[in-house]
């Protein structure tokens, strides 16, 4: 998959947090990442160019969610696309990392719910599922 087309058309990364007002992100390794299915060892700013791969990643819902973008310019140097290896279903997901701190600035608020399972994909490995999550805007700051 060319992550760097992805980036090209939506030019948008989106970071979902339960945290209200969050100014800038500081990289860390996720509290929910599991070692075999994911690096648990680099700190990162996990972003996605699409909101149903932030909350694939998450896989913790229904729940409230601010949706956040980044407030600075980001070469595309410093972002980093894992790979299968770094995390089993970025190719879904679309996850991309940045490496430093990065400041953001908050778009909306989004309710997501329950995965609907009838469209649930095997990511090719035998042991991650890509679930769809649905989601409804709750509200959007232009």
């Amino acid at each position: 998959m060319n992550f760097d087309f992805y980036w090209e058309v939506n030019n948008i990364l989106y970071h979902l947090s339960i945290d209200k007002n969050l100014k800038k992100l500081t990289p860390r390794v996720p509290e929910c990442a599991v070692s075999m299915y994911e690096d648990t060892v680099t700190k990162r700013v996990c972003f996605s160019d699409w909101i149903e791969g932030c909350l694939s990643s998450l896989q913790d819902i229904p729940r409230k969610y601010f949706v956040y973008v980044p407030d600075e310019e980001l070469d595309s140097n410093e972002l980093y696309y894992p790979c299968v290896k770094d995390v089993r279903d970025s190719k879904y997901t679309h996850e991309v990392w940045v490496l430093k701190e990065v400041k953001v600035k908050c778009i909306g608020i989004i309710q997501s719910f329950d995965c609907d399972w009838t469209k649930r994909h095997n990511t090719g490995n035998g042991r991650t599922t890509f679930f769809h999550y649905p989601y409804k805007w709750l509200e959007k700051v232009s």
